[in-house]
């Protein structure tokens, strides 16, 4: 049996003060390795600090606590607390030439705008030497990203100043001009565990008819519609269940189009089956191509006033094929920031597994829900670490 989870490291017993949190963090870095002990102190969480209690060094704090701790924990502020050096010796790349991609006839006259999310491997000289689709969007746009940027160059990342490889997320959006109302801004594809069985090969199932909600409700209620749908053997929608709506007009202008969309049908070995999607239509498309990044007033960390996000819908990962076939597990952690609308952008590896974990780790990141972090009672893009484990049993 194989299992794929997303948590966070055990933690050692948690003493509560009136103004905060002392946390005594005990870490197991493995066998035949030191423990590393350090304390942390956190402010009041609220009503989620009523979830916290004592802990044994076996034990784990509840699910609900992980989640919360943990974001605050593995923020980068956090890692500075402990390791001051070590924070500021990673410069991140930055990116110097950009290639825009082209559109595909089909996906303009079909009207489809949207993101092309990929995985990319970055080596020390700042070229692009591997590209994948963690999102698609069909219509060989999903080709047309990965031809622009393995054009991009990029001033490599640096620890202590040597230039080192990276693995990292980027957004390639798709708009049309002038820019047209609705938006792809989220597509991910799950096959039910029972009809995958054992598999372990999947592809995932590709748009190839689409026809855009009409604008008209998506102007005047704005905001983000979330649609969950079974897509058939053939390839065909069906069992539309609305997830989320900003306005009810808004809602139905796209469960009246989905029925009309086509897939190329997905497989299992090679064999087609039936695939779950959920597309999050979004009526703000009203940016600039490029790759993915924050909302305006930067990236904030937890704590000042600061409040960490909360995952609110975490789908797990898949285990690749060659993992699989050679009974490989571990630990991959991620560096992501989740944006004001609760989505995980700008992810970057910080401990790597290989054998396509990495990318799948952050596939399932991506398809990820928060409910964002706050400052002044409003919605501000938080840094944070997530930890992906993938265990065979």
């Amino acid at each position: 049996m194989i299992k794929t989870e997303s948590v966070w490291s055990p933690w050692s017993p948690i003493d509560r003060k009136r103004d905060g949190l002392r946390v005594l963090v005990t870490r197991f870095r493995g066998r035949g390795l030191p423990k590393q002990r350090y304390d942390i102190w956190m402010p009041n969480l609220g009503p989620s600090e009523k979830l916290l209690r004592r802990q044994r060094l076996s034990g784990f704090v509840t699910q609900v606590c992980v989640t919360v701790l943990g974001l605050f924990l593995m923020a980068p502020g956090a890692v500075a607390q402990r390791s001051p050096n070590r924070a500021f010796q990673f410069r991140p790349l930055e990116l110097l030439d950009r290639v825009q991609p082209e559109y595909t006839p089909e996906a303009r006259l079909a009207r489809l705008q949207g993101s092309v999310i990929l995985y990319l491997e970055v080596s020390p000289a700042g070229t692009v030497d591997k590209a994948r689709v963690i999102q698609s969007l069909g219509f060989g746009l999903d080709e047309k990203a990965i031809e622009a940027v393995k054009q991009w160059r990029f001033k490599p990342a640096t620890v202590k100043g040597k230039p080192i490889k990276v693995q990292q997320s980027a957004e390639v959006r798709f708009l049309l001009n002038p820019v047209g109302a609705w938006r792809v801004a989220r597509a991910a594809y799950r096959v039910a565990r029972s009809s995958a069985g054992a598999a372990s090969k999947l592809s995932k199932p590709i748009l190839n008819q689409y026809t855009s909600p009409d604008d008209g409700p998506c102007l005047s209620s704005g905001g983000p519609v979330v649609v969950d749908i079974q897509i058939s053997k053939l390839g065909k929608p069906s069992h539309l269940e609305l997830i989320e709506e900003h306005g009810e007009a808004a809602g139905k202008a796209v469960i009246q189009v989905v029925p009309m969309w086509r897939f190329q049908p997905g497989l299992v070995d090679g064999k087609p089956r039936e695939f779950t999607g959920t597309f999050e239509m979004d009526c703000r498309a009203s940016v600039a191509t490029g790759e993915g990044g924050s909302s305006g007033g930067g990236v904030f960390r937890v704590g000042g006033g600061v409040t960490a996000p909360v995952p609110i819908y975490r789908p797990e990962p898949d285990y690749s094929e060659e993992a699989r076939r050679m009974k490989y597990q571990g630990t991959t952690i991620l560096y992501v920031e989740v944006d004001t609308s609760g989505h995980a952008t700008n992810m970057r590896v910080v401990r790597a597994l290989g054998l396509g974990l990495d990318e799948n780790a952050m596939e399932a990141v991506n398809q990820w829900r928060f409910k964002p972090g706050m400052k002044n009672g409003a919605p501000v893009t938080v840094a944070a670490t997530v930890e992906v484990n993938f265990r065979l049993l």
